[in-house]
């Protein structure tokens, strides 16, 4: 009877390690064996187009008069193919800017560097690379902290100390022990049965005191290319009352889509400024609009709708205006947004010159993107005490601002003493340049 529950046992261990070879011991490996295979599961990935979540909780004792958010939830669409990179960041912290969470957007397609925060319409070119903290998949696993280097390249960095085997929630790894040049230290959990990527990280200060841990878990995305599904990472500090070592940062990572070697082109790591942004070149201190000028070989000139024509015909807008009064006068339209503080700036500036313009022949007009309640319209232009005619696009509006060329508001147009529209998409600022090149 003994013999045979014996045999049973064996039979049963036999069994559950053929069913379940995660979970088997694993071979004895070198170093050299271990950063090759390293290398092998980096080279997997050309290319990463990824949208995912990161939830962050800052330490109030550390971060409380920064002025940064204890919590906000980041929503990213990034793209990376060497050093191509794209990050589109919606950032959810409690603060609006013209009722909008922030938005901010950059890209490098490996010789300019191009930016956007679309609540502010600006965009600005830069002749060199970014460098962000953003929170990226690749801090979960791909890296043991450059983000230039991937995990195999920075272990070969190290001088690898010890490698033993340990479970990680269950999961066989290859515990990794090693010393950075600085004196820091390191231990990552590597498990072969996922393409060789670090399920955990540790990194210890040179004073021994731990600086940072993420642990990560990950999914086949396609033809063994194992990616972070979601993760926690981990930096430390000290607390500024007691001293002692607390979690300064921790940040939830969540990955929604990944596309894995995807054909990307040189367009996926561009901006593509909506129509009437204004970009300034960095360098050179020149600014165009988008899709209205160009300058120094950026931006491309589109041939606007009304350019060099006469102006079309605003009754539809119920602006009022008395065609005695446009006889014979240079005519300034402006189509703006009362809910948009730039729209707003640039209405109560026009105010404070109206009479200037109307010593200088020029008839104002404002326009209502949108159609809105005409009596908070009228409470509105009260308010800000614009006096000259308005009115509103009230049906159709996307059709009407495509129609007139409206690029993002507020958006001008000007037309000479016989209406016929000399100028569009300029700034207040350019106003006067303007008109002295009507006048010429």
């Amino acid at each position: 009877m003994a013999a045979i529950m014996k045999l049973s046992i064996v039979v049963f261990v036999m069994n559950l390690a053929f069913i379940s070879p995660a979970y088997a011991v694993l071979p004895d490996i070198t170093v050299a064996e271990l950063l090759d295979a390293v290398k092998q599961g980096d080279s997997l990935f050309r290319n990463i187009d990824c949208k995912y979540t990161v939830d962050e909780q800052h330490d109030q004792s550390i971060w409380a008069e920064s002025g940064i958010p204890l919590k906000r939830k980041l929503e990213i669409h990034w793209r990376r193919e060497g050093i191509n990179d794209y990050l589109d960041v919606t950032n959810h912290n409690g603060r609006l800017v013209l009722g909008k969470p922030v938005r901010f957007v950059q890209a490098y397609n490996g010789t300019i560097r191009m930016q956007w925060i679309p609540n502010q319409n600006r965009g600005s070119i830069f002749n060199k690379p970014f460098v962000h903290n953003w929170t990226l998949p690749i801090d979960f696993g791909f890296t043991l902290g450059d983000r230039n280097k991937k995990l195999g390249e920075s272990l070969d960095d190290c001088r690898i100390t010890n490698i033993r085997q340990k479970k990680w929630q269950g999961h066989e790894c290859y515990s990794v022990q090693a010393d950075f040049t600085n004196g820091s230290k390191v231990e990552v959990w590597i498990d072969p049965e996922i393409g060789w990527r670090a399920r955990r990280l540790q990194i210890y200060g040179p004073d021994g005191s731990i600086e940072r841990d993420s642990s990560t878990v990950f999914k086949d995305w396609g033809r063994g290319t194992w990616f972070p599904v979601k993760g926690i990472f981990r930096s430390y500090g000290n607390d500024s009352s007691s001293g002692e070592r607390v979690v300064s940062v921790e940040k939830r990572l969540k990955v929604e889509q990944v596309t894995v070697n995807a054909k990307l082109t040189i367009k996926d790591f561009e901006v593509q400024y909506p129509r009437g942004t204004r970009v300034l070149i960095y360098d050179s201190g020149e600014s165009y609009i988008a899709g209205v000028t160009s300058v120094a070989g950026f931006g491309e000139d589109e041939s606007n709708p009304l350019q060099d024509n006469p102006l079309p015909d605003m009754n539809p807008f119920a602006v009022g205006e008395d065609p005695n009064e446009t006889k014979d006068k240079m005519i300034l339209v402006c189509f703006f947004d009362m809910n948009q503080r730039s729209s707003s700036n640039c209405m109560r500036r026009l105010s404070a010159k109206a009479q200037e313009l109307k010593a200088k022949s020029v008839f104002v007009v404002a326009v209502h993107a949108s159609n809105v309640d005409e009596n908070k319209l009228r409470l509105w232009l009260q308010k800000y005490r614009i006096d000259f005619p308005a009115g509103m696009i009230k049906a159709d509006a996307a059709k009407t601002r495509d129609d007139w060329g409206v690029g993002l508001l507020p958006w001008l147009i000007l037309t000479d003493e016989e209406h016929i529209v000399t100028d569009v998409g300029f700034t207040l600022a350019e106003l006067d340049e303007k008109l002295k090149g009507n006048s010429d």
